[in-house]
């Protein structure tokens, strides 16, 4: 998706999660291994802090993460 994404300049924390699953838990490792256990594929991509920054860290990147208007996917349309 990454590669492909940035081929075409699309931003891919734009585009729909069609057949995604977002879970909020406190037990994430608990989580993750019953997941596992049952070959679904998992991880875990955020947390919660004590402000309301939104804050992406991509390895040496930190950015804010702005409200996405539509699809990033049309742009291609």
């Amino acid at each position: 998706t990454v590669e492909i994404c940035n081929y075409y300049n699309i931003n891919p924390y734009a585009l729909k999660s069609q057949g995604m699953l977002l879970i909020v838990a406190r037990d994430t490792e608990g989580i993750l291994n019953k997941l596992t256990e049952r070959e679904i594929p998992c991880r875990i991509i955020g947390e919660f802090t004590d402000n309301n920054d939104r804050i992406v860290i991509n390895e040496d990147e930190i950015r804010h993460l702005d409200k996405i208007k539509q699809d990033e996917i049309y742009k291609l349309i």
